[in-house]
């Protein structure tokens, strides 16, 4: 459950946001007062977020929730109830993390299946709000580490890309700025037109990804 919770929170955060209503459930907004012109507008606010949140609940529990005075209280109610338990949560994801391997699935799938618990890690993990060169550094070292788990699960057909993607791995920086990003994507794609031997690789959505979240890792396709 809280997994769920903290999937739905962030769902349910962005859109408040996006319909400019994040005040029903950050506190900010205040309660007109009775028979003003503004309190029909603020109840039909109230009870549009409050079910969003309410529907994004699971079944089971949701009738614990029903009676809360406002969106701010059934959202303080939930981050209480569900929102801390980021230790046995984040051993949970670690977990999934560290026993998932490519095995029967495409490897679009896979890399899909990888991408949905880095995201879920990463909402429940603290990240410095600095932009100082050791921040960009640790972001850059997390972005390594990921596609070395990514390189990792693959099938032994892949075992061609996995060596060569770890000897460039040592050699190169693994982050480059977006141009780089464009202009490498551009010329990996002309390359491995013309190999054979990976061309099924190239053609997921897993390979595109390798190609903007890390670079060089792709570049070696082209000595197939």
């Amino acid at each position: 459950m809280a997994r769920t919770f903290f999937l739905a929170a962030d769902l349910s955060y962005l859109l408040q946001r996006a319909k400019m209503m994040i005040s029903f459930i950050n506190g900010d907004g205040q309660k007109p007062q009775e028979n003003t012109k503004d309190i029909e507008q603020w109840i039909r606010t109230y009870c549009m977020v409050s079910s969003w949140i309410l529907n994004s609940i699971s079944k089971e529990v949701v009738e614990s929730f029903m009676y809360t005075n406002t969106s701010r209280d059934l959202w303080v109610e939930l981050e209480n109830r569900f929102g801390q338990s980021n230790g046995p949560l984040e051993y949970q994801l670690k977990k999934e993390l560290a026993s998932t391997s490519q095995g029967s699935m495409t490897v679009s799938t896979y890399f899909a299946r990888l991408k949905k618990l880095w995201e879920e890690l990463a909402c429940i993990t603290r990240t410095p709000e600095c932009t100082c060169e050791e921040t960009k550094e640790t972001a850059e070292i997390k972005i390594h580490d990921q596609v070395i788990q990514f390189l990792m699960g693959l099938n032994e057909v892949y075992d061609h890309v996995r060596g060569q993607a770890f000897k460039r791995l040592e050699t190169q920086k693994p982050f480059q700025n977006k141009k780089n990003t464009v202009d490498k994507r551009n010329e990996i794609r002309k390359e491995c037109d013309k190999s054979r031997h990976l061309k099924e690789v190239l053609k997921t959505e897993t390979n595109m990804f390798l190609v903007g979240f890390m670079p060089q890792t792709l570049a070696l396709t082209n000595t197939g």
